[in-house]
């Protein structure tokens, strides 16, 4: 999650959205906050109900690299607009 973050606020492939998001800088800092202040309940050991590489999901397109919808199976929906 915190990897994600941090790439959304490099503004990480931002050029493939097609428009430019406004005040969203701010609202990814909070929620990299909230992510990097998160306290598990069930102890802390993080790896434990998460799915690891070998367990990725099947549904991605693999042009755009993003996850695919059920419908899309043959592409994401960037592929069907």
């Amino acid at each position: 999650m915190l990897r994600a973050t941090t790439l959304a606020l490099s503004r990480h492939r931002w050029n493939e959205l097609g428009y430019a998001p406004s005040s969203v800088h701010g609202h990814l800092r909070q929620f990299q906050a909230m992510v990097e202040s998160f306290a598990p309940v069930h102890g802390s050991d993080l790896t434990t109900g998460f799915p690891g590489p070998d367990e990725r999901a099947i549904a991605s397109c693999s042009r755009h690299r993003i996850l695919s919808a059920l419908p899309l199976w043959d592409g994401c929906f960037l592929c069907h607009r």
